[in-house]
């Protein structure tokens, strides 16, 4: 039986990585994150419902905030480790204000932004002081995680005036918390020589995996729940159909055959910008699944559609181009041998070509559209990681 110390204690340090090489992602952190998968649900229907700029600038914000809750947390799990049924305790009290956050993220700019964001600021604040806590029962790291929190501090200022403030200017103070939220690592590690131990073995690229195949499967509803609004369902919308699945397998194919088995580099700065890369590339997902979603439920597929080809597009170029840059962050000698050269330029020459796309295709219409992407996106197939694997042995 627990005793009272553990149940109140702030967690015990993750060992070292040759502490703990076989840190495998748990159940309840995947749970954890059928929460979030939920949110980005509510936000990709929101935004199909409203493809506009207007639309998207929400969908960004929102998001954003919604990935900051996730990565946030990510990280706190990683660094401590509960005893016990503590560990089961403090991940429920985390999940609970993210519960809160999908239920008033419809409309989360507009009437339920002061609902949404009490949430948001509750789960900042509960897991500003399990950071605390955590440097109280630790405290040969209590100088770093007592930086951490007030480099927090500001942030949590920033939200909570931005909820008295009238739009748009609760908005930019709000950025400005994000901001300041997100430069905390790098702030809190400045000139201080005291550290944290190492991630464990593979951990970094599990826990991205798995949350981003979840998200993939935004782009299977999107073509799912389109095929299923149509009222009379045509041959027309079956290749449509058959076409948005190849498009998101594509996508799952390039990012795992190229990035899900793979840490990034050490240095923290490599770390930050594999981490923010990512936060960018599950957006371009999420969205790829709303343009999906629209092409399937058109009822004629032959009319130039500026909105869907703007929304497949340009998700599909930021795909690419964002595959290709987390490829320079990956860890040498891990993974697939990749050239260092021709497998992201070859993506990022795609990716500019998607945009070109996006933002000179007028006439293009819907069915060729796709077709033309999925080109692009199946031509990563032709230079498969086996391949240098091949030349390697040779």
């Amino acid at each position: 039986m627990m005793s009272v110390a553990e149940w109140f204690s702030g967690g015990i340090v993750r060992g070292s990585l040759d502490a703990c090489p076989e840190r495998k992602v748990d159940w309840l952190e995947l749970f954890f994150d059928l929460f979030f998968v939920v949110i980005i649900s509510q936000l990709a229907h929101g935004f199909a419902d409203n493809p506009t700029w207007e639309g998207f600038r929400e969908f960004v914000f929102l998001f954003a905030s919604t990935w900051w809750v996730w990565i946030a947390g990510t990280y706190f799990n990683e660094r401590f480790k509960f005893p016990g049924t503590a560990n089961t305790i403090f991940t429920f009290l985390q999940m609970l204000p993210v519960a809160g956050m999908a239920i008033f993220v419809h409309h989360g700019m507009g009437s339920n932004f002061v609902p949404f964001e009490v949430c948001f600021l509750t789960s900042r604040v509960l897991l500003t002081l399990m950071w605390l806590r955590g440097g109280l029962n630790n405290p040969h790291v209590a100088p770093l995680t007592n930086r951490i929190v007030l480099w927090f501090l500001p942030a949590l200022a920033l939200y909570l005036i931005a909820i008295f403030i009238s739009p748009p200017a609760r908005y930019i103070i709000w950025v400005a918390g994000l901001l300041a939220d997100a430069l905390t690592p790098v702030f809190a590690h400045t000139g201080i020589k005291i550290a944290l131990p190492k991630f464990g073995s593979g951990w970094l690229a599990e826990r991205y995996g798995l949350f981003m195949l979840i998200v993939m499967g935004e782009t299977l509803v999107g073509v799912i729940r389109g095929a299923s609004e149509v009222h009379s369902v045509t041959l027309t919308t079956f290749v449509a159909a058959i076409l948005g699945l190849a498009m998101s397998f594509g996508v799952f194919r390039i990012y795992f055959d190229f990035i899900g088995r793979r840490n990034p580099r050490k240095p923290l700065w490599w770390m930050l910008t594999w981490s923010n890369l990512h936060f960018v590339l599950v957006m371009s997902v999420v969205v790829t699944g709303v343009g999906l979603l629209l092409v399937v439920r058109l009822q004629d597929y032959w009319l130039p559609n500026d909105h869907i080809r703007a929304l497949l597009a340009g998700s599909a170029a930021i795909t690419l181009i964002v595959i290709a840059l987390l490829e320079t962050t990956m860890q040498p000698g891990e993974g697939p041998a990749l050239h260092p050269v021709r497998s992201p330029l070859f993506k990022v020459i795609a990716g500019l070509i998607s945009a070109a796309v996006c933002l000179w295709g007028t006439g293009i219409t819907p069915l060729p559209l796709l077709v033309l992407l999925l080109a692009l996106n199946y031509a990563h197939l032709l230079y498969h990681p086996g391949w240098e694997n091949a030349e390697a042995k040779e």
